[in-house]
């Protein structure tokens, strides 16, 4: 079983943080305009807008340059978000001919065109295997961050009260609905400024999400947007220095103060909450679903009740063969082909989930096979790889990202699958919920069964997970468990009793070279280590080398060492931590032996921005850019792992099915002494 904080890790949705900051503003050539974001309050990010004139297609355009950064932090881990958007406008029709988006976080790159032509749009995505082509209806709006000549016209010059327009929505390729609502005329004041503005309420009819406008009737430009959890004003180029991280936790956990010490061994759950959602219109009929029911009210996407949680595991019956037939089923085909971030129509992951299935007796015996390889083979890491291909080719993901390549796997071999999203508990931080994406495959019968790849639950979930939707987002209002019962033979209390032989671990221990102090200490009947952030970590009983292994993140482990009497002086902690490898190394390998070529190169820890560089002078070395200190490695008897001087620290290199080195896993370790 994997670790817990697997199954509360997510990825920064995109959805959630790309900006339609100005659906209208005007702006005008060579000037800049600056935007700010704040989430929950917290002023994070912000975006810069510039124009200049250019040829495009020979005809004179607009290019209107965005440009969006972002600094946020997710479980005590800092996350940088890039989002560069180009559009180019005939500046005689004032029609966007062409955008062109790139999306970077950490490592992990996305990006997507468009091309608009009077009849058709053509939509190109990193994340999908084939172009797209969607006949232009005519009437459509493309988005755009210098103004909004529909809105203006007919809410401002205008007397409309409420309309509706189509939009295409840029990030998935696709044709939406928005309609808006004029509320009032109001003066208000923005980064000290006056303005008076037509308030407008937005309402996406797919994703269900609101946001209210403030759009100056002077001249069309949106002062300040407000969306769930997040808004963006009218600022000054000043807004660059005063942005700090964002802490994602507030948005996306909620904490309970409800500790279950064991939450894949729920078997049922009973919770009391509000949440607020985006991404698809909810209903109370969407919510009840076998093993989940939901009883209360959905209005404008904030969801108000009580969940009842309790799922069966499914046991394979009349499961349908392998390989199965879906083809006559018309309902069941978007789930069998490739979508957006799920390239499953890629040679390399068809040809692996074959290999992979190869001789099972029943598609549920397909289904467990592969979401065991991939719970194994993809390393937890916050972006990872986004979409399936990458996340396969670079062995690292995110729960969204495990989910989405059991997905595409899944789907390679004929069986339909799709994302669930929603939220999951965790005794982390006392208890708390927290956002998590899954996997359902369709199993005839017995309809969609789910699987999480992330927590190890390799054929069910546990109790412990709430569906919201497929592609909805989870911004808590209230949560509080009302009621929860374990497997039978599992007790749901928790015990202060300890093995008289564990007493000697417990006590401070201190790292000479900071000052800091861990505490092992009594928790729910087990060890546990409080770090000096306040984190408290249960841990496993000792494995056969006696490291005990935290039951929080399985990343982490500790072992205890004892003196000349027996007694325990000294504990090392050890974290283990994969980087990935750059693109685009820029190093000189002339010199380098063949057999070190592929570790030669830049490694990074995407959430702090720490890289790693492995070159050769007569052996491998490490230089680590957060000590600035470099180290020779050392082989040892395993092959692909190497020591460096200390004879603490081991790194390992990772391949792929290639043999291609894609990542590096480091091994940390700390000496404290009690």
């Amino acid at each position: 079983m994997k670790s817990n904080i697997r199954q509360i890790l997510t990825s920064i949705i995109v959805l959630f943080l790309i900006l339609p900051i100005s659906t209208s503003c005007q702006l005008h050539d060579k000037d800049d305009i600056y935007f700010g974001i704040k989430i929950k309050g917290m002023l994070c990010g912000y975006t810069e807008l510039n124009t200049e004139l250019v040829n495009y297609e020979d005809t004179p355009c607009k290019l209107v340059n965005n440009k969006v950064h972002v600094l946020l932090s997710l479980m005590r881990s800092g996350v940088d978000m890039d989002i560069f958007v180009q559009y180019y406008i005939d500046t005689l029709r004032n029609k966007v001919m062409k955008v062109e988006y790139d999306m970077q976080v950490g490592t992990t790159k996305v990006g997507a065109t468009t091309i608009i032509r009077d009849d058709s749009i053509y939509y190109t995505s990193s994340s999908l295997s084939a172009p797209k082509v969607i006949k232009n209806p005519g009437d459509l709006i493309i988005d755009r961050p210098v103004e909004n000549p529909e809105l203006f016209a007919d809410f401002v010059k205008g007397s409309s009260e409420t309309k509706t327009y189509k939009f295409f929505d840029l990030m998935k390729g696709e044709i939406i609905e928005k309609s808006y609502t004029k509320k009032r005329i109001d003066t208000v004041e923005v980064s000290g400024n006056q303005f008076v503005v037509v308030v407008l309420s937005e309402v996406n009819r797919k994703s269900g999400e609101k946001t209210e406008f403030w759009m100056d009737i002077k001249d069309g430009q949106v002062v300040r947007a407000i969306f769930p959890s997040r808004e963006v004003f009218l600022a000054d180029k000043s807004i660059i220095k005063k942005i700090s991280a964002a802490q994602m936790d507030d948005v996306l956990f909620y904490s309970v103060d409800e500790v279950i010490p064991d939450a894949s061994m729920l078997s049922y759950m009973k919770i009391k909450a509000k949440i607020e959602s985006a991404g698809e219109v909810l209903s109370v009929e969407s919510l009840n679903i076998p093993g989940q029911k939901f009883t209360g009210t959905v209005t404008d996407n904030i969801v108000d009740g009580v969940f009842e949680l309790e799922y069966k595991r499914f046991n394979g019956e009349n499961a349908p063969p392998f390989p199965p037939d879906f083809s006559n089923n018309e309902e069941l085909q978007e789930y069998l082909e490739p979508s957006e971030l799920i390239e499953s129509d890629e040679e390399i992951l068809i040809n692996k989930a074959k290999e992979i299935t190869e001789g099972s007796s029943s598609s549920w015996e397909a289904i467990i096979r592969l979401s065991m390889f991939v719970s194994e083979y993809i390393d937890y890491s916050i972006p990872g790889g986004t979409t399936a291909l990458k996340v396969y080719k670079s062995r690292l993901g995110e729960c969204g990202g495990h989910s989405r390549l059991l997905t595409a796997l899944c789907r390679g071999v004929g069986i339909p699958a799709r994302l669930a999203i929603g939220c999951v508990y965790s005794y982390y931080n006392g208890g708390i919920f927290g956002q998590h994406a899954w996997t359902e495959v369709y199993m005839g019968d017995a309809g969609w069964i789910p699987v999480d790849a992330t927590a190890g639950e390799f054929d069910h979930v546990s109790s412990s997970h709430l569906r919201l939707g497929e592609n909805t987002s989870f911004h808590p209002e209230e949560m509080e468990i009302l009621e929860y019962r374990m497997l039978d033979g599992v007790s749901d209390t928790v015990s202060n009793k300890i093995s008289e032989e564990y007493l000697i671990y417990l006590g401070d221990y201190k790292n000479p070279k900071t000052g800091n102090t861990v505490t092992i200490k009594l928790q729910n009947g087990n060890l546990a280590a409080k770090l000096p952030n306040g984190i408290i970590l249960e841990l496993n009983e000792p494995d056969e080398e006696g490291f005990w292994y935290s039951k929080l993140s399985a990343s982490v482990n500790f072992s205890f060492y004892k003196d000349d009497e027996g007694d325990v002086n000294e504990m090392w902690i050890q974290e283990i931590v994969p980087l990935v490898k750059k693109d685009d190394e820029g190093q000189d390998k002339t010199d380098v032996p063949e057999e070190f070529i592929q570790h030669i190169g830049t490694y990074t820890l995407n959430a702090v921005g720490v890289s790693f560089i492995i070159s050769y002078d007569d052996g491998l070395k490490v230089y680590n850019s957060s000590d600035k200190a470099t180290n020779r490695l050392n082989p040892t008897e395993k092959k692909g792992k190497y020591l460096d001087d200390n004879d603490k620290n081991a790194y390992v290199f990772e391949r792929n099915d290639s043999g291609d080195i894609t990542h590096m896993r480091v091994y940390f370790t700390v000496s404290l002494y009690k």
